[in-house]
């Protein structure tokens, strides 16, 4: 079935005037005549044009008025029970967790996914339950320099000019060198005077704070300041790191630090910072969320460079949360078989004795808030494929209780999703979280 190519919102890209949309930045689509494409990948490009992604809400924001459909009190029923198999699929993430006081890392969950991962609502909802009963290891991976980000936990100001690699985050082929760090975004100042101020929350780690800044020269020429307010400064030149490939800036900061980058020159180029506590043991929630990103996003990074980056995290679960802009496309539903089979065979490569759990699309509504049966028909086949490879499933849609779901959320007091019939607010990705969370730590052991 072909989805109206005018009528249903892009999930990245409804201009609805609720901030409800949870998105992280405006990017224009590009056209990139030059790239090339597997011939998976190529078989599966959206042929829907994406539009310009809404600003985002953050937590300390008044939460606009919104007119949705009102509720019956036969539509707000609870949500049904999503579908997650039992057996071994989530053994050895659940072990982890068992063991996580005694270890001396963290528990590391490596988490990819689209605009409804990318604010950090949904994942900061697992993560908070899963560090409040098994320790806070830190906020794990932030992306640095983006024009508009959040990340719970850490503050960022940008200030300058900075610019953003590649132009279109979210496209399925590949662009420039493909090289583009653990986030699949890079970062790069313009001048001396493009800064970027990252801020920790006091409660963000235990004990001091671990940094770990990916950074790479171009050219023996380029360089940056990485300095630590009242502390000490690294700077990150030809003759403190290896030119040409991905470095890693290393230092330890008190709770509550404020780390500054600076002092730039010729275009070095930043890929993210990771942060996690010194304490031993608890858990991070990797959030690698692009906003448009398709299940084949990843698989246009350069794949070697990606894999060593994801490698050094050693996560013990990998989570794909896609699908709902697959249901704005007009592909047939059962070519995302495949092109997601090839993404979990990637990240395990990177990652061979971690767990891995797929998580479908959410309920998406159509003009007046009618279901759109690809939902349905996306789920089935994310929902087949990771049976098939024997990942665990975590259903979206049954979550948010099935069919007419995103409708009876819109319509709660207060609502739990937006207006723009794709995404859900701060209260309904808490809602979502909560429940993925309640599942790991019931799950058997």
């Amino acid at each position: 079935m072909k989805s109206p190519k005018s009528t249903i919102p892009s999930p990245d890209g409804a201009r609805a005037a609720a901030a409800v949309l949870v998105v992280l930045s405006s990017l224009s689509v590009v056209t990139c005549a030059s790239a090339t494409r597997s011939p998976i990948i190529a078989s599966i490009a959206p042929t829907s044009k994406p539009e310009p992604p809404a600003p985002p809400l953050f937590p300390d924001e008044p939460e606009p008025s919104v007119t949705a459909p009102v509720a019956t009190s036969a539509e707000a029923a609870p949500p049904a029970t999503p579908v997650v198999p039992q057996g071994s699929a989530l053994a050895r993430f659940t072990a982890a967790l068992r063991d996580a006081p005694q270890r001396s890392g963290p528990v590391r969950v490596l988490w990819l996914g689209d605009s409804h991962t990318a604010a950090d609502f949904w994942p900061d909802a697992v993560r908070k339950p899963l560090q409040a009963a098994y320790g806070s290891g830190g906020p794990g991976f932030v992306y640095l320099g983006l024009g508009v980000y959040r990340h719970t936990g850490v503050k960022q100001q940008r200030e300058g000019k900075w610019r953003i690699e590649p132009r279109q985050p979210s496209l399925w082929m590949k662009q420039d060198d493909g090289v583009f760090g653990l986030g699949g975004i890079r970062a790069v100042p313009n001048d001396a005077t493009s800064t970027l101020r990252l801020e920790l929350s006091a409660d963000s780690v235990r004990g001091k704070a671990r940094w770990d800044v990916a950074v790479r020269l171009p050219t023996n020429r380029a360089r940056v300041v990485i300095a630590v307010e009242g502390g000490e400064s690294h700077s990150v030149d030809a003759t403190t790191v290896a030119v040409g490939t991905i470095a890693h800036v290393t230092f330890q900061t008190e709770r509550g630090a404020a780390v500054t980058i600076g002092h730039a020159a010729n275009d070095p180029e930043l890929f993210g910072a990771i942060v996690e506590s010194t304490d031993p043991g608890g858990v991070v929630v990797d959030n690698l969320g692009i906003n448009g990103a398709r299940i084949a996003t990843p698989l246009a990074w350069e794949r070697s460079s990606w894999i060593e980056q994801a490698r050094q995290r050693d996560p013990s679960l990998l989570v794909f949360a896609y699908g709902t802009n697959e249901v704005g496309d007009e592909v047939a539903p059962m070519k995302y078989g495949p092109v997601l089979e090839e993404l979990v065979g990637v990240a395990r490569e990177a990652a061979p004795n971690a767990d891995c759990l797929v998580a479908g699309p959410t309920d998406r509504e159509g003009p007046g808030w009618t279901p759109l049966p690809r939902v349905f028909e996306i789920d089935g086949v994310m929902r087949q494929t990771a049976e098939h490879l024997g990942c665990a499933y975590f259903s979206v849609v049954d979550a948010m209780g099935g069919e007419g779901s995103l409708k009876r959320w819109a319509a709660m007091t207060p609502p739990l999703a937006g207006i723009d019939r794709v995404h859900l607010t701060p209260r309904g990705y808490g809602e979502l979280g909560g429940t993925m969370a309640k599942l790991f730590i019931d799950a058997p052991r």
